[in-house]
């Protein structure tokens, strides 16, 4: 998949899509990371996960 970023506003805030955080690749897990940077706050729609695997994805931020 593709990952994009959509910024929400000017001065925080951005949207990630074409990714499925259950069977996430480094490469697309670098990018959400470098937006989570970038924008201080990112949104991920359309996720259905579990408990772990919500904790697998927290766990890559260190």
């Amino acid at each position: 998949m593709t990952v994009t970023v959509r910024a929400l506003t000017p001065a925080v805030g951005a949207e990630i899509g074409g990714v499925d955080l259950r069977r996430l690749s480094d490469a697309e897990f670098q990018a959400i990371e470098r937006a989570w940077t970038e924008h201080s706050m990112i949104l991920l729609r359309g996720q259905s996960l579990g408990d772990d695997d919500l904790l697998a994805f927290s766990r890559r931020f260190g």
